[in-house]
């Protein structure tokens, strides 16, 4: 029975590294952050209504991060605790890295509205 669970929680962590590694690769998510992608389009999901490049690089990154820490939770439950704990902190520390991110460039919004009145 247990090595029956075994060979479960293995065959679940290489399909969710599968799905990581496609999700990474996909044609879709790299025009989706590149820069050509940000001209074509003037109202997506990872802009705001305001288009510009002070607005759209903190946002991708925060909705990127999550992202990845969504899928990284998938690779969590299937491995062990040691691997958790690695994962944890790097998964953690890219949606950090969004969330600061999105606060500076608040931040640098309103010092510009103050600099324009």
């Amino acid at each position: 029975m247990i090595n029956y669970i075994e060979t479960i929680l293995i065959n679940i962590h290489q399909y969710s590294y599968t799905i990581l590694v496609k999700f990474i690769d996909s044609p879709i998510l790299h025009s989706m952050l590149s820069t050509d992608y940000k001209k074509k389009t003037k109202n997506t999901f990872f802009s705001t209504k305001k288009h510009t490049d002070s607005n759209w690089i903190p946002l991708k990154y925060f909705v990127f991060s999550i992202l990845i820490g969504i899928i990284g939770l998938l690779i969590h439950l299937s491995v062990s605790m040691k691997d958790l704990m690695f994962t944890y902190i790097i998964y953690s520390g890219l949606i950090l890295y969004g969330v600061i991110g999105t606060m500076q460039n608040k931040k640098e919004k309103e010092r510009k509205r103050l600099t324009r009145e």
